[in-house]
């Protein structure tokens, strides 16, 4: 900048030297100009005025050149100026670029964050409304199941009734028939009504299994979710060490030394918070292969108690894992 400001202060400087060099030489034209249309001719007096003058304007000359010159070279200084100002903006475009594109990769990853936030509210809302749908269907279970041990009852009590009312010799054989007639109707009531209550029975171990596949789907996709997550907090941490290790460096006086060991220290101690991660992971995926393992062993309510314990054990695990990533 000092280049510019001091070719203006010369330019400044020689505009009078300039102005005294034309006004002289337009002085002495026009004064000869008068002469010559005055007499015609000069005489001796004004030809030799007219020599000094000459010579003045000859020993003029060098003076001019020399200012030429130094207004060529303060404009070779501009130009040069003008050149570094070029290169300089071409610099600022360039980080302005750059910029730019760190906005446009931070916009897409907020973008990004927030439909995962969505994504998880469905989860767990779809989660929510499965659980209510087990419980309802254990509800129906039980009301089944007192519903069969009623009925059992019954049928214990009437086949009471028939071997007493056979011991009983002296009954009639029409009042015989119409308690026979009667305990058939009873019993074609009851085997239709056990067929409706196995009916609905093998209905709900249908829904029972589709929830129970569904289920796995839903730690399956919460499995792969959580692969995502990591992947994802370790590609923001190795940027925020990429960041922050040439602040510090920066920072730093030329006079002081960073420590060797500072990079090292730090992949240690992340290393050593992923395998501390994943061991839990495995701890808790192990668990939860060995609770489906067991439910496949044991019989119908054994199955669903372990069932509902299974799906509040993989709940807790998904919300501990949220809970963590924010």
């Amino acid at each position: 900048m000092t280049g510019p400001v001091y070719a203006e202060n010369a330019i400044i400087k020689e505009i009078p030297f300039l102005k005294l060099v034309t006004f002289s030489w337009k002085s002495q034209w026009e004064r000869k100009e008068s002469l010559l249309g005055r007499e015609g001719r000069p005489t001796m007096e004004e030809a030799g005025q007219d020599l000094l003058d000459d010579v003045q304007e000859v020993m003029e000359i060098p003076k001019l050149e020399i200012t030429k010159q130094y207004l060529d070279s303060l404009n070779s200084d501009l130009e040069k100026d003008l050149q570094r100002m070029d290169e300089a903006n071409q610099v600022l475009l360039k980080k302005i670029q750059k910029k730019e594109e760190t906005i446009q990769s931070l916009e897409r990853d907020i973008m990004l964050s927030v439909r995962q936030a969505r994504e998880k509210e469905e989860l767990n809302h779809l989660i929510s409304e499965k659980e209510e749908a087990l419980r309802d269907v254990e509800l129906e279970t039980a009301k089944l199941e007192k519903n069969k041990e009623i009925l059992s009852r019954s049928v214990v009590e009437v086949q009471k009734e028939i071997s007493k009312k056979f011991k009983n010799v002296g009954l009639d054989k029409e009042a015989l028939k119409q308690m026979l007639a009667e305990l058939k109707v009873k019993l074609q009531k009851s085997t239709e009504s056990c067929a409706s209550q196995e009916e609905e029975l093998v209905k709900i171990e249908s829904d029972y299994q589709s929830v129970y596949q569904l289920c796995e789907d839903q730690a399956h996709y919460i499995k792969k979710y959580q692969e995502i997550l990591r992947q994802m907090e370790k590609e923001k941490e190795m940027l925020l060490l990429e960041k922050e290790v040439p602040v510090c460096i920066t920072t730093n006086s030329p006079h002081q030394v960073i420590p060797v060991n500072f990079c090292s220290m730090f992949f240690w101690g992340y290393s050593i918070k992923v395998v501390i991660n994943i061991v839990v992971h495995v701890f808790c995926l192990l668990e939860i292969w060995l609770s489906a393992f067991i439910i496949s062993l044991l019989p119908l309510f054994g199955r669903l108690s372990i069932f509902f314990l299974l799906v509040y054990r993989i709940s807790l695990y998904f919300f501990h894992e949220v809970h963590c990533q924010i």
